[in-house]
């Protein structure tokens, strides 16, 4: 029996554009990672889950011999996962007997206004219930951390040998197609938030959730929209973390990744450079950054780019943050800002610029498929490619 065809989309979240597999969906239902109490459906009905069913990867429902109860009766039968309820429709489903046995459809979004019921071809109307505000944790974090565990399992060789047994500069193209579609995500994004809210805010905002990483973004978020640049710099880094009490991540961190060291960077970051947002803006029209997209990095950085880099970290950012979160806080959020605020063509230097926070895992496969190496140092949007290839691959 053929596997199913893996489904991708982009989807706006809280902190950007992602690509994410609906097999991250089937992962969260399969483990239940999502708050189960007082489960109620998108048709107001008590739902309890008994058993998210059998995982299927073969054609028909997503979930074999499920058993829920709903209303305090008891149902046996299938599930099916989509992002949203309309898709039940435009697959199909609607027409195929296969799904006659739906006992639940679950989704991650809401309806798009109004929306007709699910209802099967043999003539029978499934319940749906939407996850998205009952998920244990933001979906990109799931899908990151989902693709970096297919890659350190079998799922490499895999990969390597559809990556190698193309020629190298179809390879290449192919991340680089890649990498910009991440970095149009980043500027999409970045022009989002600059028609929200002032440049100094969205400087300030952006950096902060950077600083706190996948883990920690929330809360940092929090104290950003709580404490505007100027005010932040009256506290102490004990007196922000205590503020955030119970909010944050902890288990299985760094010491340097510690919220309260990151903290400690920005307010030594705010004391030496008051004003970096507004030197950040001057920073971004250097002449350095205007690089060719097409040259090697690695002459690339040294025409103009290694300075600029130096530039940003010692006369914008006072040299208080360093090591591979500045570079993460580089392309992450101040590039695309920058981008959107100067109207300057910044996408070749955030291309050849340093990768930052790349996982090991990530590195060590684009290194074996001959993606970096002797003459391609491993710039970030090699990473960025590779990164948004495994969120499309849906393994």
């Amino acid at each position: 029996m053929p596997e199913k065809k893996v489904e991708t989309v982009d989807i706006q979240g809280e902190y950007g554009t992602v690509t994410v597999s609906e097999r991250v969906l089937q992962k969260i239902w399969q483990r239940g990672e999502f708050r189960q109490e007082r489960l109620r459906t998108s048709e107001g009905q008590r739902l309890a889950i008994r058993q998210r069913g059998r995982w299927n990867t073969h054609e028909g429902p997503d979930f074999r011999e499920a058993e829920l109860e709903l209303d305090g009766r008891v149902l046996k039968g299938d599930v099916e996962v989509h992002f949203y309820p309309q898709d039940w429709f435009l697959h199909g489903h609607y027409l195929d007997p296969h799904f006659d046995r739906e006992a639940q459809h679950v989704c991650l979004f809401p309806p798009l206004g109004t929306q007709k019921p699910v209802v099967t071809a043999g003539g029978h109307w499934p319940p749906t219930l939407v996850l998205l505000d009952r998920l244990n944790q933001d979906l990109e974090s799931t899908a990151s951390e989902e693709a970096l565990l297919a890659l350190e399992q079998t799922e490499r060789t895999a990969a390597l040998e559809v990556m190698l047994h193309r020629p190298l500069e179809e390879r290449l193209g192919e991340l680089r197609e890649r990498a910009g579609r991440r970095w149009r995500q980043k500027a999409a994004f970045a022009r989002k938030r600059l028609e929200q809210m002032q440049w100094e805010q969205a400087c300030h905002l952006t950096a902060l959730e950077v600083l706190g990483y996948r883990r920690n973004r929330a809360p940092m978020a929090e104290l950003a929209m709580r404490y505007p640049l100027g005010a932040m710099r009256e506290f102490s880094a004990q007196a922000l973390f205590e503020d955030m009490a119970g909010q944050w991540a902890l288990a299985g961190l760094r010491p340097p990744n510690h919220p309260k060291r990151r903290l400690g960077q920005y307010l030594s970051l705010l004391a030496a450079r008051p004003d970096w947002h507004e030197r950040l803006r001057g920073w971004g029209l250097r002449k350095g950054l205007a690089v060719p997209a097409d040259a090697p990095s690695a002459q690339v950085r040294r025409r103009g780019l290694a300075g600029a880099r130096e530039a940003l970290a010692e006369e914008v950012l006072g040299g208080a943050i360093g090591g591979s979160r500045f570079d993460t806080l580089a392309v992450d959020a101040l590039l695309p800002l920058l981008a959107v605020k100067t109207g300057a063509d910044l996408y070749a230097a955030w291309f050849h610029w340093w990768a930052g926070d790349m996982p090991e895992t990530l590195k060590t496969f684009l290194a074996q498929a001959e993606i970096t190496g002797a003459g391609r140092p491993a710039a970030n949007g090699w990473s960025q490619g590779g990164w948004q290839m495994l969120l499309e691959s849906g393994l």
